[in-house]
Protein backbone atom coordinates (compact mmCIF):
# COMPACT_ATOMS: atom_id res chain seq x y z
CA UNK A 1 0.00 0.00 0.00
CA UNK A 2 3.20 2.14 0.37
CA UNK A 3 4.20 2.03 -2.97
CA UNK A 4 0.59 2.99 -3.85
CA UNK A 5 0.47 5.92 -2.16
CA UNK A 6 4.16 7.14 -3.00
CA UNK A 7 3.24 6.45 -7.00
CA UNK A 8 0.05 8.67 -6.71
CA UNK A 9 1.94 11.04 -4.85
CA UNK A 10 4.11 10.90 -7.70
CA UNK A 11 1.80 11.14 -10.44
CA UNK A 12 0.04 14.60 -8.70
CA UNK A 13 3.28 16.13 -7.59
CA UNK A 14 4.70 15.64 -11.72
CA UNK A 15 1.25 16.95 -12.84
CA UNK A 16 1.38 20.20 -10.52
CA UNK A 17 4.91 20.97 -11.04
CA UNK A 18 3.93 20.77 -15.44
CA UNK A 19 1.37 23.61 -14.45
CA UNK A 20 3.15 25.60 -11.75
CA UNK A 21 6.27 25.50 -13.61
CA UNK A 22 4.78 26.92 -17.47
CA UNK A 23 2.78 30.61 -18.20
CA UNK A 24 0.26 28.89 -19.56
CA UNK A 25 -3.28 29.26 -18.14
CA UNK A 26 -5.32 26.16 -17.29
CA UNK A 27 -8.85 25.37 -17.05
CA UNK A 28 -10.44 23.29 -14.77
CA UNK A 29 -13.73 20.84 -15.95
CA UNK A 30 -15.84 18.41 -14.53
CA UNK A 31 -17.55 15.63 -16.33
CA UNK A 32 -20.07 12.54 -16.28
CA UNK A 33 -21.75 9.96 -18.17
CA UNK A 34 -22.14 6.13 -18.16
CA UNK A 35 -19.44 2.85 -19.40
CA UNK A 36 -20.69 0.00 -20.93
CA UNK A 37 -17.57 -2.61 -20.66
CA UNK A 38 -16.39 -6.30 -20.98
CA UNK A 39 -13.63 -8.33 -19.34
CA UNK A 40 -11.55 -10.88 -21.40
CA UNK A 41 -11.53 -14.59 -20.65
CA UNK A 42 -14.79 -14.66 -18.97
CA UNK A 43 -16.52 -16.63 -21.94
CA UNK A 44 -19.37 -13.95 -22.38
CA UNK A 45 -18.82 -11.83 -24.69
CA UNK A 46 -20.60 -7.95 -25.53
CA UNK A 47 -20.42 -5.05 -23.33
CA UNK A 48 -22.87 -6.18 -21.13
CA UNK A 49 -22.24 -3.96 -17.93
CA UNK A 50 -23.17 -0.40 -17.43
CA UNK A 51 -21.80 1.77 -14.87
CA UNK A 52 -21.04 5.58 -13.96
CA UNK A 53 -18.91 7.61 -14.70
CA UNK A 54 -17.79 11.03 -13.16
CA UNK A 55 -14.30 13.48 -12.58
CA UNK A 56 -12.92 16.41 -12.11
CA UNK A 57 -9.59 17.67 -13.96
CA UNK A 58 -7.45 20.24 -15.59
CA UNK A 59 -6.55 21.55 -18.90
CA UNK A 60 -3.75 23.29 -20.04
CA UNK A 61 -2.88 24.46 -23.61
CA UNK A 62 0.87 23.70 -25.30
CA UNK A 63 -0.39 25.50 -28.64
CA UNK A 64 -3.36 26.49 -30.57
CA UNK A 65 -4.42 23.05 -31.69
CA UNK A 66 -2.43 20.95 -28.37
CA UNK A 67 -3.00 20.73 -24.91
CA UNK A 68 -2.70 18.43 -22.11
CA UNK A 69 -5.06 17.27 -19.60
CA UNK A 70 -5.07 15.51 -16.51
CA UNK A 71 -8.01 14.17 -14.08
CA UNK A 72 -9.56 11.84 -10.99
CA UNK A 73 -12.20 9.78 -11.71
CA UNK A 74 -14.66 7.59 -10.24
CA UNK A 75 -15.23 4.91 -12.77
CA UNK A 76 -17.99 1.45 -12.73
CA UNK A 77 -16.41 -1.34 -15.00
CA UNK A 78 -17.06 -5.05 -15.40
CA UNK A 79 -18.91 -7.62 -16.65
CA UNK A 80 -22.33 -8.88 -17.20
CA UNK A 81 -24.31 -12.16 -19.24
CA UNK A 82 -28.33 -12.02 -18.50
CA UNK A 83 -30.33 -15.03 -18.26
CA UNK A 84 -31.25 -16.61 -21.67
CA UNK A 85 -32.29 -20.36 -22.44
CA UNK A 86 -29.33 -21.92 -20.61
CA UNK A 87 -30.46 -19.98 -17.59
CA UNK A 88 -27.21 -18.92 -16.20
CA UNK A 89 -26.38 -15.30 -15.47
CA UNK A 90 -23.30 -13.72 -14.24
CA UNK A 91 -22.24 -10.05 -13.18
CA UNK A 92 -19.16 -8.52 -12.28
CA UNK A 93 -18.78 -4.99 -11.08
CA UNK A 94 -15.12 -3.40 -9.97
CA UNK A 95 -15.16 0.29 -8.65
CA UNK A 96 -12.15 2.49 -9.97
CA UNK A 97 -10.65 5.82 -9.04
CA UNK A 98 -8.56 6.16 -12.61
CA UNK A 99 -6.10 9.13 -12.94
CA UNK A 100 -5.24 9.28 -16.76
CA UNK A 101 -3.06 11.95 -18.49
CA UNK A 102 -3.84 12.85 -21.92
CA UNK A 103 -2.26 14.37 -25.41
CA UNK A 104 -5.34 16.45 -26.98
CA UNK A 105 -5.44 17.80 -30.43
CA UNK A 106 -8.44 19.88 -31.62
CA UNK A 107 -9.68 21.19 -34.91
CA UNK A 108 -12.16 23.43 -35.18
CA UNK A 109 -14.70 21.76 -32.50
CA UNK A 110 -13.55 18.50 -32.82
CA UNK A 111 -10.78 17.18 -30.76
CA UNK A 112 -8.92 14.03 -29.97
CA UNK A 113 -7.20 12.72 -27.23
CA UNK A 114 -5.07 9.93 -26.08
CA UNK A 115 -2.90 8.74 -23.24
CA UNK A 116 -2.20 6.92 -20.53
CA UNK A 117 -3.59 5.95 -17.25
CA UNK A 118 -3.24 4.32 -13.36
CA UNK A 119 -6.47 3.28 -11.90
CA UNK A 120 -6.66 2.11 -8.31
CA UNK A 121 -8.79 -0.58 -7.18
CA UNK A 122 -11.58 0.32 -4.66
CA UNK A 123 -13.74 -2.71 -4.33
CA UNK A 124 -15.54 -5.60 -6.48
CA UNK A 125 -18.42 -7.69 -6.64
CA UNK A 126 -19.02 -11.13 -8.22
CA UNK A 127 -21.67 -13.18 -8.84
CA UNK A 128 -23.10 -15.99 -10.61
CA UNK A 129 -27.42 -17.24 -10.62
CA UNK A 130 -25.91 -18.92 -7.61
CA UNK A 131 -24.96 -16.14 -5.61
CA UNK A 132 -21.54 -14.48 -4.76
CA UNK A 133 -18.64 -16.70 -6.27
CA UNK A 134 -16.42 -17.94 -4.12
CA UNK A 135 -13.38 -18.40 -3.20
CA UNK A 136 -12.88 -14.55 -4.39
CA UNK A 137 -10.74 -14.10 -7.29
CA UNK A 138 -9.14 -11.00 -6.31
CA UNK A 139 -7.76 -8.18 -8.57
CA UNK A 140 -4.61 -6.48 -8.99
CA UNK A 141 -4.71 -3.17 -6.44
CA UNK A 142 -3.62 -1.09 -9.88
CA UNK A 143 -4.28 -0.86 -13.27
CA UNK A 144 -2.74 0.34 -16.09
CA UNK A 145 -4.75 1.71 -18.66
CA UNK A 146 -4.95 3.12 -22.40
CA UNK A 147 -7.16 5.74 -23.11
CA UNK A 148 -8.40 7.34 -26.49
CA UNK A 149 -11.28 9.99 -26.78
CA UNK A 150 -13.61 12.11 -29.22
CA UNK A 151 -15.03 14.98 -28.32
CA UNK A 152 -17.15 17.90 -30.17
CA UNK A 153 -18.08 21.30 -28.82
CA UNK A 154 -21.54 22.32 -28.39
CA UNK A 155 -20.16 26.02 -26.87
CA UNK A 156 -17.22 27.16 -25.63
CA UNK A 157 -18.14 24.99 -21.99
CA UNK A 158 -20.40 22.44 -22.96
CA UNK A 159 -18.66 19.25 -24.53
CA UNK A 160 -20.13 15.67 -25.59
CA UNK A 161 -17.80 13.02 -26.21
CA UNK A 162 -17.29 9.20 -26.49
CA UNK A 163 -14.52 7.36 -24.99
CA UNK A 164 -12.76 3.46 -25.18
CA UNK A 165 -9.95 2.50 -22.77
CA UNK A 166 -8.48 -0.81 -22.59
CA UNK A 167 -5.97 -2.12 -20.28
CA UNK A 168 -2.36 -2.55 -20.99
CA UNK A 169 -1.45 -5.32 -18.23
CA UNK A 170 -3.94 -8.23 -16.66
CA UNK A 171 -6.52 -6.47 -14.78
CA UNK A 172 -6.34 -9.90 -12.94
CA UNK A 173 -5.00 -13.40 -13.27
CA UNK A 174 -6.99 -16.04 -14.78
CA UNK A 175 -8.76 -18.82 -12.79
CA UNK A 176 -7.07 -21.60 -14.49
CA UNK A 177 -4.99 -21.92 -17.82
CA UNK A 178 -6.96 -20.26 -20.42
CA UNK A 179 -7.63 -21.49 -23.85
CA UNK A 180 -9.10 -19.32 -26.69
CA UNK A 181 -10.63 -20.91 -29.48
CA UNK A 182 -9.49 -19.92 -33.16
CA UNK A 183 -12.68 -17.86 -33.52
CA UNK A 184 -12.37 -15.36 -30.31
CA UNK A 185 -9.88 -13.33 -32.68
CA UNK A 186 -6.88 -14.74 -32.21
CA UNK A 187 -3.93 -12.75 -34.78
CA UNK A 188 -1.49 -15.61 -33.67
CA UNK A 189 0.58 -16.95 -31.19
CA UNK A 190 1.52 -14.22 -29.97
CA UNK A 191 -1.85 -12.49 -29.33
CA UNK A 192 -3.03 -15.80 -27.44
CA UNK A 193 0.29 -15.32 -25.20
CA UNK A 194 -0.96 -11.94 -24.38
CA UNK A 195 -4.23 -12.64 -23.73
CA UNK A 196 -4.22 -15.73 -21.54
CA UNK A 197 -1.50 -13.99 -19.38
CA UNK A 198 -4.57 -12.24 -17.57
CA UNK A 199 -7.97 -10.71 -17.97
CA UNK A 200 -8.27 -7.40 -19.47
CA UNK A 201 -10.83 -4.65 -18.99
CA UNK A 202 -12.61 -3.06 -22.48
CA UNK A 203 -14.88 -0.16 -22.01
CA UNK A 204 -16.77 2.35 -24.00
CA UNK A 205 -17.98 5.69 -22.38
CA UNK A 206 -20.62 8.35 -23.25
CA UNK A 207 -19.76 11.43 -21.09
CA UNK A 208 -20.69 15.10 -20.81
CA UNK A 209 -17.72 17.60 -20.09
CA UNK A 210 -18.30 21.52 -18.39
CA UNK A 211 -15.54 23.63 -18.84
CA UNK A 212 -15.37 26.30 -16.12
Amino acid sequence: MNNLKKINFLLVLLFIAEMSSSQRTFQGFAEGGMTSSQISGDGFYGFGQFGGYIGLGLRSPLSEQWSISGRLALNQKGARKYQNADFTTYRLRVNYVEVPLLLHCSYQQWTLGSGLGINYRINHHERSMFGDITPERTFKPIEFAFYFMIEYALNENFHIGIGYQNSILPARDHANTQVFPPNNFILGDWHHEILNKGQFFTALQLKSTYFF
